[in-house]
């Protein structure tokens, strides 16, 4: 070889290192370019997921027999006392203080009654309420994350379509937190499928 073509062929192999050396960073700063990927949020009315929602209204219909039963239960021995009473008139001394003694000690338990029946009233309603919660979180949850969903906001009205007929109507929703969404963002339907439809199975 002629030693004189060694300091162009030199030359060649630097220019092209520093050709591939340019490209490479190239393309790692486009990577780093890369718009950021938009995140994905929906929207649930959880209202109307609780007013759709099977298993609670059910419960929550039971719950309200027992009620009316209890307060039947109730009505009942606030006769029974009021008969007592009428009776304890008709008599004297010593067996009209028994009778008043023995009215008395009914009132108590019945109000004893009264208060341990509403405490458990209380509890199982809110057992009710604390079950559905639970389930409907779940179910969000799982739907969200299965649908790319980050996050699952909460829309307090049933309905964002504007009722321009009602002044009233109006400048409420003028406060309100949603202004507008996406209706395809709005995922109520299809937890609600998702809860209604479990059930089913489980059926």
């Amino acid at each position: 070889m002629n030693l004189n073509s060694r300091p162009l062929l030199l030359t060649l192999l630097i220019a092209l290192c520093l050709s591939l050396s340019s490209d490479a960073y190239a393309k790692k700063g486009d990577k780093t370019k890369e718009p950021p990927q938009v995140q994905k949020i929906a929207f649930i009315n959880l209202r109307v997921i609780i007013e759709g929602y099977k298993s609670f209204q059910e419960d929550i219909a039971a719950l309200k027999d027992e009620v009316k039963e209890r307060e039947a239960q109730v009505k009942e021995r606030q006769a029974a006392i009021q008969q007592q009473m009428q009776v304890a008139q008709t008599l004297e001394g010593e067996a009209q203080v028994s009778m008043v003694e023995e009215i008395q000690r009914a009132q108590s338990d019945l109000q004893i009654l009264v208060q341990s029946t509403k405490r458990l009233l209380t509890t199982k309603e809110s057992d009710i309420y604390a079950k559905a919660y639970k389930s409907i979180r779940q179910t969000v949850t799982t739907y969200a994350r299965k649908n790319g969903i980050v996050a699952v906001f909460n829309l307090k009205e049933k309905s964002l379509e504007e009722d321009m007929s009602n002044p009233g109507s109006v400048l409420q929703r003028i406060n309100r937190e949603a202004f507008w969404i996406e209706p395809e963002n709005d995922i109520t339907d299809n937890i609600l499928e998702e809860l209604n439809g479990e059930e089913r199975e489980e059926e």
